[in-house]
């Protein structure tokens, strides 16, 4: 399971250009704590003000929460939780829970093993222009049968971002 967490890309960002688009102020504000509180090791207070802004809608805070339930740092490990609030950042459209809910369903942690809908997320970060997902979701796509591979494309050619 570590070695799969590894592979997630797990840093916290370091800057939220997105919080004025979705919630104002209570969301900069939110973001500032929680970065303040994670940089100093108040985890617990970084997940609360996380959670503040993820519940009105900024998708750097989702994936944030999701990167500290998957690792459990000062909460308790929830792949659950942290699944939910990858897919609901990559619903969203945003790059980070797309290429780690694409790494999530490769290697089956917290979803079923999934190739398919892994390409989907892969390939939709990718296209907006993580180069490490695109790499990934082509070598995928090296390693699926033509089947396998139009069903992939129909998930990506299908996809509607999610509605703030």
């Amino acid at each position: 399971m570590l070695r799969t967490l590894a592979a997630l890309s797990v840093a916290v960002p370091m800057a939220f250009p997105a919080a004025a688009e979705t919630g104002g102020r209570a969301v900069e504000s939110d973001m500032a704590t929680a970065i303040e509180a994670y940089d100093g090791g108040r985890f617990a207070e970084a997940v609360r003000a996380w959670t503040r802004a993820a519940r009105l809608g900024n998708t750097d805070a989702m994936t944030s929460l999701a990167n500290m339930y998957m690792r459990g740092e000062d909460v308790r490990p929830d792949i659950r939780r942290g699944v939910a609030w990858y897919r609901e950042a990559a619903a969203r459209g945003d790059p980070v829970g797309q290429l780690n809910l694409g790494e999530l369903y490769l290697s089956g942690l917290g979803v079923a093993k999934d190739r398919g809908r892994a390409y989907k997320w892969l390939a939709l970060a990718g296209r907006a222009g993580n180069a490490w997902a695109a790499d990934r979701a082509a070598r995928l796509a090296g390693r699926m049968d033509a089947a396998e591979r139009a069903r992939a494309e129909r998930l990506v050619a299908t996809w509607r971002r999610k509605a703030d």
